[in-house]
């Protein structure tokens, strides 16, 4: 049936917090679609969304690789960081 490749195939997700006023948010999705791999970012405060992206990748080593590093750059600790976000989900 060629309306299931309408359906993206989810294959991680990870919501990140930080610890703000504001409760900052930053959620992360690995997705296959038609052979094609994602990165969707969704980030923002509370209940309002600030941003939303999507990064396409040629194979699910790529995907992966971007997807970790995403994970590590927000939840690593820096010295010129100052919001660092804690995995929840």
């Amino acid at each position: 049936m060629k309306q299931l490749d309408l359906f993206p195939n989810t294959l991680d997700r990870v919501l990140l917090r930080a610890d703000t006023k504001k409760n900052a948010y930053y959620i992360l999705e690995l997705i296959e679609l038609n052979g094609t791999y994602y990165i969707k970012k969704e980030s923002g405060y509370g209940n309002t969304m600030l941003d939303r992206r999507t990064w396409p990748k040629a194979s699910l080593r790529e995907a992966m690789k971007f997807y970790q590093k995403k994970i590590m750059e927000k939840t690593r600790a820096r010295a010129s960081r100052t919001r660092i976000y804690k995995k929840v989900a």
